[in-house]
């Protein structure tokens, strides 16, 4: 998702308004929770693409990192903003130690796959609570997409790496690439 480009628009503008902030943060909300579905949607696809029916569950419940991510871009891209690197650093060590408990704990308790797909998601929950707590931004229950407009739209959707996740579902499937979902995730060639 990266952000869809919105996080460097809203960090690079001069000044932006809590309306606009909201209005982002609902728009970057949306699409997360779009692509999550589009990403559900192609759960049961992939699975037979791949002739793996256990990857069809691991990849709907991975699909909830997009909505995760949404939801944290603008939090994240304001406290650049504001210079406030030492919350950044402070948020992203609390995600990827939160984020390896789980995926050590589920592993111990031989979970397999699930171990690492639920220690992702578990990463974008534990980075939205510590962005809640340190950057201080609440959005308001208001949306006006003219107020997403004036950020540059070529910078808006450049980050939008939707080219690159198909490039990586095809490739497999074009080289020959075979998941092999045993007790942890591994990929082999066929």
């Amino acid at each position: 998702l990266s952000g869809i480009g919105i996080g460097s628009a809203l960090v690079q503008a001069r000044e932006v308004s809590q309306r606009e902030e909201s209005s982002l943060f609902w728009l970057t909300s949306a699409v997360g929770a779009g692509l999550g579905l589009v990403m559900l949607g192609l759960a049961p696809v992939l699975a037979y693409t791949y002739d793996e029916a256990a990857l069809a569950p691991l990849v709907a419940v991975s699909s909830l990192k997009l909505v995760l991510v949404g939801i944290g871009v603008v939090p994240l891209q304001l406290l650049s903003k504001r210079l406030g690197f030492r919350e950044i650093g402070t948020v992203q060590t609390l995600s990827s130690l939160g984020e390896g408990l789980v995926k050590i704990a589920l592993a111990i308790a031989g979970t397999g796959a699930w171990a690492l797909v639920i220690g992702n998601v578990a990463r974008g929950v534990v980075l939205l609570a510590a962005l809640w707590v340190f950057s201080g931004f609440r959005p308001t229950f208001h949306f006006a997409l003219r107020e997403t407009t004036r950020f540059d739209r070529t910078e808006v959707f450049e980050g939008v790496a939707l080219n690159q996740a198909l490039d990586r579902v095809t490739h497999g499937t074009a080289t020959g690439v075979r998941l092999d979902l045993t007790p942890f995730t591994s990929v082999t060639t066929a």
